[in-house]
């Protein structure tokens, strides 16, 4: 074994430099009127914005209010056309109720006079319909107690089979209520 020494050299360390002080540099000093001039002039900048925003912020509520307002105007429009409808559809349905009411009327009437020839069985069975049931019934059954008259005669019997039409009944009660078809 053979021992070998190494020669290590030592460089010299240079001294780390000092930072040189840099000269001081005067604050600026300000007096208070300076300070309030300063703040003054901040919070008058700082109303100035808050005014601004205020400005469009009521504008913009004035343009939607508008807007809406515009929106309801045509909804108030639509609105008033369709009460103008339903008024005239209103008259539509007063005609149509005062015609059916005259309808039902002349029916009454028919019926009465159809009652005066009917056996009291007939006026006592039909009794709790309404005026078109109860025509409706003597209509269908009036050949089974009606008896055809003849002119200056007594009543002839019916032919069997024989029956009258619609037209012929439509006919009968319109002649029993005056009125004649063309």
């Amino acid at each position: 074994m053979s021992a070998t020494v190494t020669e290590t050299t030592v460089m010299p360390v240079e001294p780390t430099p000092t930072p040189t002080p840099e000269p001081e540099r005067e604050q600026p000093t300000l007096t208070q009127s300076q300070v309030n001039a300063l703040l003054a002039e901040e919070r008058r900048k700082a109303n100035e914005k808050a005014a601004r925003e205020r400005e469009q912020s009521e504008s913009k509520a004035k343009q939607d209010a508008l807007k809406e307002q515009g929106e309801y105007k045509s909804l108030a429009e639509d609105r008033a056309a369709r009460i103008t409808e339903l008024e005239a559809e209103t008259g539509t349905i007063e005609t149509l109720t005062q015609e059916r009411d005259a309808a039902l009327s002349v029916v009454a009437d028919l019926v009465k006079e159809e009652l005066k020839t009917a056996p009291e069985y007939v006026a006592e069975a039909i009794a709790d319909r309404d005026a078109v049931a109860q025509l409706q019934y003597l209509n269908k059954n009036r050949d089974k107690w009606a008896q055809p008259t003849v002119r200056g005669g007594g009543p002839l019997p019916r032919p069997a089979n024989t029956e009258m039409t619609r037209d012929d009944i439509k006919d009968k009660y319109l002649r029993q209520a005056g009125v004649t078809r063309p």
